[in-house]
């Protein structure tokens, strides 16, 4: 039995020029190569029945590539020769079974051998080394000709690039390593690239676009996959409609910053606005505009410099939901955080792994603009400002304006009608 597939050089050369037995593929992002692989394997899956294994991050990703890569190509086939089990993830294809398996329950790997094995985003599910050292490994000592191909876009230097290493090493015959960058792939414009490489960092263009194996990666607060997906992202209503708005405002004035206001509503980020060369009677003003066309229960409000004016103005109009951070303080979790603007960071990265944010370029820049180290307590410590001028980055305004509204939990115990004061007071 045949499917109708076609592959461009990068995935022609990956999965059928290369006749090493261990391939890592280092690369930019949407290079193909997860659509490439669906496809092979279908391919050698007919032609070689066996065992087979496909390697993921998380369940949620391995159902959305089956129904996009997989089931277009399978249904050119009669259907009574494939079947795809989302309980149990197992796609068989004719005589051949499939498991599929997410770095998220690492217990679920071991004790099958495999003909071949394909690792989707390596520079993530190899952070943890369990599942190369003591999992696929064994796997591939049942088949004395097992094929493993291991990739992805890098993410620091940890086990992947280990990998990577030995294929490039002239010692390791069986192994062979590849770069790939997203220009690789024909299909998308240059221009887009090219415009895109433009707008992002030099390291996070480096790695995402060029495939390049980088240690400054690791000094991310936020890494870039994790700020992405949360861009990628979509929360159905019942996920975030049940909880109170609350506003985040980093304010700025007359400077190369920006004043920025967004709004958040429980996991979801609904959207945020730049202003420059505001004064802080305007900020006020549109604050409390916001605040009472969104009815928000809190607003979070950097005091530090300029922000307090802004805090003052909107208390003196009436507001009981106004609160002035001072993000140098010591931190609520001072034994973990260096000061409060590391702590609010730190909420909202692990926030983002589950969040539904605006997909817009300056906010993915700014989120993932902070480079991160520890002080001599060993407390989490955020990159100054002045510091990341002097490397070339941008103050994250956007980043700093989200990260406001992690001050502290809102349980907005009083009706919601108490929250802003009478219309008339906004005049």
């Amino acid at each position: 039995m045949k499917v109708n597939v076609s592959y461009h050089a990068a995935q022609d050369r990956i999965f059928f020029q290369s006749t090493a037995r261990r391939r890592v593929i280092h690369k930019g992002r949407r290079l193909g190569l997860t659509r490439g692989a669906a496809q092979a394997f279908i391919e050698w899956m007919l032609e070689d029945p066996g065992h087979y294994m496909w390697g993921d991050t998380i369940n949620s990703n391995i159902d959305r590539y089956v129904q996009r890569y997989f089931l277009p190509v399978l249904k050119q086939l009669p259907t009574h020769l494939y079947n795809w089990s989302k309980q149990a993830k197992e796609l068989r294809v004719n005589q051949s079974t499939m498991d599929f398996r997410s770095a998220d329950c690492p217990e679920n790997w071991e004790g099958f051998g495999y003909k071949a094995i394909f690792l989707n985003e390596a520079g993530v599910i190899l952070k943890n080394e369990y599942l190369w050292d003591n999992a696929v490994q064994p796997m591939l000592l049942d088949y004395p000709d097992s094929i493993c191909i291991i990739g992805g876009t890098p993410k620091g230097k940890n086990k992947f690039w280990e990998l990577a290493q030995l294929g490039y090493s002239a010692q390791y015959k069986d192994w062979e390593s590849m770069c790939f960058s997203t220009y690789d792939n024909p299909f998308l414009s240059r221009p887009e690239i090219d415009r895109l490489a433009e707008e992002i960092p030099e390291d996070v263009r480096r790695q995402e676009i060029f495939g390049e194996f980088l240690d400054t990666s690791e000094h991310q607060y936020i890494p870039y996959d994790v700020a992405r997906d949360a861009q990628l992202r979509e929360l159905p209503d019942g996920e975030w409609a049940w909880s109170r708005p609350v506003l985040g405002v980093d304010v700025a004035r007359y400077g190369d910053d920006s004043t920025v206001i967004c709004m958040r509503q429980g996991r979801k980020m609904h959207w945020q606005r730049v202003y420059s060369q505001l004064s802080t009677t305007e900020v006020a003003s549109m604050v409390a505009a916001e605040c009472r066309k969104q009815r928000i229960a809190a607003v979070f409000v950097d005091e530090v410099g300029v922000g307090a004016g802004v805090v003052d103005r909107l208390k003196q109009l009436g507001f009981n939901n106004i609160y002035g951070v001072n993000v140098g303080e010591k931190a609520g979790e001072d034994r973990k955080y260096y000061n409060k603007r590391a702590e609010v960071w730190g909420e909202m990265r692990e926030w983002l792994t589950t969040a539904d944010i605006p997909d817009d370029r300056g906010l993915l820049n700014d989120l993932c603009a902070p480079y991160y180290s520890y002080d001599n307590k060993e407390r989490i410590k955020l990159e100054k400002k002045e510091d990341m001028k002097k490397r070339g980055a941008t103050s994250p305004d956007r980043g700093d304006a989200l990260a406001l509204t992690f001050t502290m939990p809102v349980y907005d115990p009083v009706p919601a009608k108490d929250l802003c004061p009478p219309a008339e007071a906004y005049y």
